[in-house]
């Protein structure tokens, strides 16, 4: 059996069909913007991290959002690199910004009644994007971090 693509796979925005190469250069910035963004949660103020996540909009620039979800999933994979749902969403939405697309993070947790968990994940027009938004709608949204103001509370949507 062939590993060639087939017309029947998925296509990505970026004409790419099926999984992503492994063997992909672009994977060592995401890596290293994964790593920083982790020590930074843990030693840097919230607000700075996410107004750098999120501070970056660059117009014009073409990006495919799977690819970029992709090349995010596959930095996470190394046990030193895991981070949690929060860097990699900050990391995801850093690089669609940069790529012109108007990403969101959402930060929500679990509803009364069940076991608190909080988790965080990308949107793209109040749509969840990538593995981490998989989920999403399981939670209710304390705050949305935006461009606009990348440290405000509240949500126009979920809630307790």
């Amino acid at each position: 059996m062939s590993s060639r693509p087939t017309n029947d796979q998925p296509r990505c925005l970026c004409g790419a069909a099926g999984p992503h190469a492994v063997a992909d250069p672009a994977l060592l910035p995401v890596l290293v913007r994964l790593a920083v963004v982790t020590l930074a949660l843990r030693t840097l103020p919230f607000g700075l991290v996410g107004r750098w996540a999120l501070g970056a909009h660059v117009a014009g620039r073409a990006g495919c959002p799977r690819c970029l979800s992709d090349r995010v999933s596959r930095a996470s994979v190394p046990i030193l690199l895991r981070g949690s749902c929060l860097s990699r969403s900050l990391v995801l939405a850093r690089l669609l910004r940069r790529h012109g697309e108007d990403a969101s993070v959402a930060i929500g947790v679990t509803g009364a009644g069940e076991q608190f968990t909080a988790h965080a994940w990308v949107e793209l027009g109040g749509r969840p994007v990538g593995p981490d938004g998989d989920h999403a709608a399981r939670y209710h949204i304390l705050c949305r971090l935006t461009g606009a103001d990348p440290v405000a509370a509240g949500s126009s949507r979920g809630g307790p």
